[in-house]
């Protein structure tokens, strides 16, 4: 059957598409937050740049694909770039109901060189997550139409799958690591005359508790300091309220001696709960491993929820892969209409898909 194309380039197709969107995600083969117009719409209201392009396909008046763009100049040249942030949105993905993936990226290829595509030199996308075929299906679709494409791995994301029980989770590390997560929590007792795990509840003051978490993001680390600059902590302060209001929000801290020492930022979505980033007080750190304690503590009481899986997001942090992740990978996608500059080209010799020529 036909697939029917709209346009959008005003940011009220956030609120105007915001069910059908929703339903899209849902169907998707990987729904994340990240996707969500609710998301998207946030991220714009703080990022806004260039100009926004959303193109939607629909059949029998069903949403069923959607690629959310913006149009930034970038290295002087105009690039399609994913609405969401690089920075800010560990999952990002061209969304396609289950099964369709391959004709909605057929679809998007054909709306980039329609009159109503705005005009690009370059599509970036990032963040395409392992579990979709986007990373895949748009790269070997492009080659076929002449563009140049890259496909490299962007990042890891390490996950948990979680077991039933909180026993069955530390026998699923090795002995070593076993004992020093059985240490660290034994230190933390003794070290302290009260210690406190402590879940944000819906009815509380979220603001002192986001008051909280900044804090502590700030002191963890000077690169986090940096990152956390004022036009952030506000797209942050906004997500939580968001996340709060979705019956995401999982907002965790571990108190020891009356004294927040270390949070948690996560997001419950699906049977999954996505540590989205997290602080700490380095004065106590290497007295209590308050870190390590709080991510312990809260994959204990992920299993008592019944999550299914404990992200970590992106990062490659060592800690992750001692407390019993696996990897899963995030892709970037690069495709540009005509030939990179020598030394681009020269740089990426090992993802680089030529051109190919009239005979292929």
């Amino acid at each position: 059957m036909t697939l029917v194309k709209r346009v959008w380039q005003e940011p009220s197709a956030f609120t105007a598409l915001a069910a059908a969107w929703e339903r899209l995600v849902e169907e998707s083969a990987f729904p994340t937050p990240f996707m969500t117009p609710a998301w998207h719409a946030v991220w714009w209201h703080h990022f806004p740049e260039g100009e926004l392009h959303l193109v939607g396909w629909f059949e029998n008046d069903m949403l069923v694909g959607l690629a959310s763009f913006h149009l930034a100049d970038q290295r002087a040249q105009c690039c399609l770039r994913p609405v969401g942030g690089v920075e800010v949105a560990d999952y990002l993905d061209i969304l396609a109901v289950r099964g369709y993936e391959e004709q909605i990226a057929a679809a998007l290829l054909d709306h980039l060189f329609s009159p109503e595509a705005p005009s690009w030199e370059e599509i970036l996308l990032v963040n395409l997550p392992e579990h979709t075929p986007t990373h895949r299906v748009l790269p070997q679709l492009a080659r076929t139409r002449g563009l140049w494409t890259w496909v490299d791995v962007e990042d890891v994301c390490p996950v948990i799958p979680l077991p039933n029980t909180f026993e069955e989770y530390l026998y699923m590390l090795n002995k070593k690591q076993r004992h020093e997560v059985r240490r660290k929590r034994r230190r933390l007792m003794e070290a302290a005359r009260t210690v406190r795990y402590h879940v944000v509840r819906p009815d509380e003051d979220l603001d002192h508790a986001m008051d909280m978490f900044i804090s502590l993001h700030r002191r963890s680390d000077p690169h986090k300091a940096a990152f956390m600059t004022a036009q952030m902590e506000a797209f942050f302060r906004d997500i939580a309220r968001l996340a709060r209001e979705r019956g995401w929000l999982h907002l965790a801290f571990l108190e020891v001696d009356e004294q927040p020492v270390a949070t948690l930022l996560c997001f419950d979505y699906r049977e999954r709960r996505m540590v989205y980033n997290s602080g700490f007080d380095p004065e106590t750190a290497p007295r209590t491993a308050p870190g390590v304690n709080l991510v312990v503590m809260d994959i204990e009481q992920a299993i008592a929820t019944g999550l299914k899986i404990f992200d970590f997001l992106q990062g490659d942090e060592e800690y992750k892969f001692r407390l019993g992740a696996q990897p899963s990978y995030v892709y970037r996608v690069r495709i540009r209409r005509d030939a990179p500059p020598v030394e681009e080209a020269a740089g990426k010799t090992s993802s680089l898909q030529a051109k190919p020529s009239p005979a292929t």
